[in-house]
């Protein structure tokens, strides 16, 4: 049996039908600047972290905006960038997507959309989702490292773990981005 789009029902889009179909919602772009942003963010984090260190306040407070800045701005296009993902989930799983999303990988709540996307955006037997749940510890650890600079004595070692924490959890979130924008732009059969 066919669908209206002259797809078998259950297959997965191909790239024709998907570009012609009305529910479909490109992440390719979107993609892009989230990855940058994210970049950014971390970099500026960097660099922000480095000033502190060396006793540039007013240089550090500069770079803390900007780094304030930027982050809402990648958060708002990361959101924007996975909801349109997850839109397109039925299109690109087909039948299969049903089967996938009752396993019980669920370890946290603000991970389940990207989990599910990386579950249903993937081909059949696609490992890495171990990718997301690596990259969301790592980045909750970046959150956390920095409260335990007030009480220690000797700031660097901490400093310079949060900035690493920080800079692998932009680099797993960059990977997860392309990944995923790689597996909805490419046609599988």
């Amino acid at each position: 049996m066919e669908s209206n789009h002259g797809v078998p029902l259950g297959a997965p889009m191909s790239a024709e039908h998907r570009s012609g179909h009305s529910g479909w919602q490109p992440i390719g772009g979107l993609g892009i600047a989230a990855s940058v942003l994210i970049g950014l963010v971390a970099l500026l984090g960097s660099v922000r972290t480095v000033a502190q260190l060396v006793g540039k306040i007013e240089l550090a407070l500069l770079y803390e905006v900007l780094y304030i800045l930027v982050l809402v701005a990648a958060a708002a296009v990361f959101i924007v960038w996975v909801r349109r993902a997850r839109a397109n989930m039925h299109l690109v799983a087909g039948k299969r997507m049903d089967r996938r999303r009752g396993s019980g990988n669920r370890y946290l709540w603000a991970t389940r959309y990207v989990s599910d996307v990386w579950r249903a955006s993937g081909p059949a037997g696609a490992k890495g989702e171990g990718l997301v749940l690596a990259w969301w510890l790592t980045w909750l650890a970046s959150r956390v490292v920095p409260a335990i600079d007030r009480g220690v004595a000797d700031r660097y070692p901490v400093a310079i773990l949060s900035v690493l924490l920080e800079a692998a959890a932009a680099v797993m979130a960059v990977l997860i981005i392309r990944k995923i924008s790689q597996w909805q732009a490419v046609p599988r059969f």
